[in-house]
């Protein structure tokens, strides 16, 4: 059975509205940016911490995550501006 239009239908009148794709319950631009600074200035320190000794497996961990989180953050950024540039630095 296919199922049929009636154009009569009074809940067709009207514009059709799409949901916002921006709203309250998203991150927001500085919130994503201040992840993405936070992560790598962590990211930094950790590197630098295993530049003088390389043999410090929690601190690759969580600079692994960090990297995860500034990568995620880059991501978000890309969606949020509708500019793949921003993929290049995930």
């Amino acid at each position: 059975m296919v199922a049929t239009i009636d154009p009569t239908d009074p809940a067709l009148d009207g514009p059709i509205r799409l949901p916002e794709r921006r709203t309250s319950g998203f991150t927001s631009e500085t919130e994503i940016k201040n992840m993405w600074r936070d992560a790598m200035t962590g990211a930094a320190d950790d590197c630098r911490l295993l530049a003088v000794l390389p043999a410090q497996g929690p601190t690759f961990a969580r600079l692994r995550e960090r990297l995860k989180l500034a990568e995620g953050a880059c991501r978000q950024m890309c969606w949020w501006r509708d500019d793949t540039r921003w993929l290049y630095l995930a």
